[in-house]
């Protein structure tokens, strides 16, 4: 990422996380999620984010997530002060010269009512960011307008079903509704606001490799069939049946979900033999089989999508 285009995101990501915390000093648990996760995808590399992340889900209880953000925002921040400091010092100085690290653990943020940006380089990127700040609040009318266009577009087209006017509402005056166990399974790339390839990006960081498979067959009974997918790590691997839903709340309408503990299917879903249920947002993970340590990995790296 360029400069400029660094400082841009980082400052609309800064944006994000204000409004985050609005919601959050509300008690708006999900609300202030949506608002950083949203800061996560304009700038990944922007560690108040993942810091703050970390401070929402310790409140929701989420531990797990918790640690790997911050654990995250460590890593970020210690990469853009080494980034600074090689800036600054066009020949490094010897080893017995450099001044000792500071110690400890990073800083918790516990949300500030004004996140921290990072330091611009040059007079023309501090020109740029105040220049940002007069146009963020009418670049957030206009992404959220096309957002919920977005949103409704998508939800009319694909869970709804067509409309009263539709050719195909016209060929039949009772359509299937989607708890049928013959519905049609979603295709990777069609879920909201994770899908497959979120998958594979997060477990390809542990150096998982991530296999698409078939429908599943042996699932009744669900909105959606899942697909069967193969994780591979050198020797070992797991089986899984993912279950990508196209939005966030409609999970619930087959699990059973209660933060801190495991998904169960609702009455009316068969599931088969399995070792475990995962669940993140708007996907389900049943874990067929597995050897190794590949298990805990794939889980870890899965929680780190936000929640």
């Amino acid at each position: 990422m360029e400069p400029d285009s660094r400082a841009e995101a980082f400052g609309r990501a800064a944006a994000k996380n204000v409004s985050a915390l609005r919601y959050f000093a509300a008690g708006n648990l999900r609300e202030a999620l949506d608002f950083l996760n949203q800061a996560i995808v304009i700038a990944p590399v922007y560690p108040d984010s993942y810091a703050n992340r970390a401070s929402v889900f310790e409140r929701m209880g989420l531990t797990p997530q918790a640690e790997a953000d911050r654990r995250k925002a460590r890593e970020l921040a210690d990469s853009a002060r080494s980034r600074e400091a090689d800036a600054s010092l066009p020949n490094p100085p010897p080893e017995a010269d450099r001044p000792n690290e500071p110690s400890g653990a990073f800083p918790p943020r516990i949300f500030s009512q004004t996140p921290s940006r990072p330091r611009a380089r040059s007079g023309t990127v501090s020109q740029l960011l105040r220049a940002l700040g007069v146009l963020l609040v009418l670049g957030g009318f206009i992404v959220g307008a096309g957002l919920l266009v977005l949103s409704l577009v998508d939800g009319n087209s694909s869970d709804t079903g067509p409309g009263p006017g539709s050719p195909s509402a016209r060929q039949s005056a009772t359509p299937s509704p989607r708890s049928s166990p013959t519905a049609a399974p979603v295709a990777p790339g069609g879920g909201s606001p994770y899908n497959f390839s979120d998958l594979q990006r997060v477990w390809q960081a542990e150096k998982i490799t991530a296999k698409p498979g078939p429908p599943a067959s042996d699932f009744s009974g669900f909105a959606i069939t899942p697909s069967d997918a193969t994780l591979a790590r050198g020797s070992e691997s797991a089986e899984v049946a993912i279950f990508v839903y196209r939005g966030h709340e409609i999970p619930a309408q087959d699990w059973d979900l209660v933060i801190g503990k495991r998904p169960a299917a609702k009455a009316g879903r068969v599931i088969p033999a399995h070792v475990s249920i995962w669940w993140n947002a708007n996907i389900v993970i049943v874990l067929r089989s597995s050897s190794g340590d590949i298990t805990q990995d794939a889980l870890d790296a899965f929680l780190t999508l936000g929640g």
